[in-house]
């Protein structure tokens, strides 16, 4: 019994790293694209740039430029998965 309960801690802990690494890999992708926006890149480039599909980058700049010129990187990452 104490085995099971073991690997259930460690498929916990382990579905909890991935999702970090999941929102850090969307929350740095986000800073990039408003740092991009900053620069008043288009969608267009800034997928280009970073190589991630023009769609997705497209639904970040939606979200994003209700925070406009500020880009707070908290709300935006907050209401992107609203």
């Amino acid at each position: 019994m104490c085995v099971a309960i073991q690997e259930m801690i460690e498929d916990g802990r382990a579905e909890g790293r991935n999702e970090g690494r999941s929102e850090g890999e969307v929350r740095k992708l986000i800073e990039q694209t408003c740092k991009k926006l900053r620069k008043r890149q288009t969608s267009e480039t800034i997928a280009d740039a970073l190589e991630e599909d023009p769609a997705y980058i497209q639904s970040i700049v939606k979200v994003a430029q209700k925070y406009a010129p500020d880009y707070d990187l908290d709300l935006i990452f907050q209401n992107f998965f609203k």
